[in-house]
């Protein structure tokens, strides 16, 4: 998809700033292949003529929403993100802050293996199933008992 230059406007900072249609969070988005899709991500494939792989999103080095120049972006992960967002002082609360944890308060890793994404909150499978089992257990022996 070739970008059309009258969508763009000039900005000192040299960033290129998406004067089409734009979401509630100031990301410029465009239909393309009949889906609804940001305008940024289809710079950064464009430019590097490939698609975004899975699992990696296309961030901005310039922290400007409405940018879509190539060199402004790069790949990355929603926990690298989140951590860029942080080392910038742009987090939002504890959620940003929990997102950069690596282990669960026990100690465990969360890797895509250990990790139970619930309503958006992580927990550690290994926990949960220590927790699950620990419950067994005990009413296995209350049961007993009566």
């Amino acid at each position: 998809m070739a970008f059309p230059w009258q969508q763009t406007i000039p900005d000192d900072d040299e960033c290129w700033l998406w004067g089409g249609s734009l979401d509630t969070h100031g990301y410029g988005h465009v239909r393309h292949g009949g889906k609804l899709v940001s305008v940024h991500r289809l710079s950064w494939e464009e430019a590097n003529g490939r698609p975004v792989p899975p699992g990696q999103g296309v961030l901005h080095s310039c922290d400007v929403p409405a940018c879509w120049r190539p060199r402004h972006l790069f790949l990355g992960t929603q926990q690298a993100n989140v951590a860029d967002m942080v080392n910038k002082g742009r987090f939002k609360g504890r959620a940003a802050l929990n997102a950069l944890k690596t282990h669960c308060p026990q100690g465990h890793e969360y890797t895509p293996e250990n990790t139970k994404v619930y309503r958006g909150m992580r927990s550690c499978v290994r926990c949960y199933k220590e927790r699950g089992l620990a419950r067994y257990y005990r009413l296995k022996a209350e049961a007993a008992r009566k």
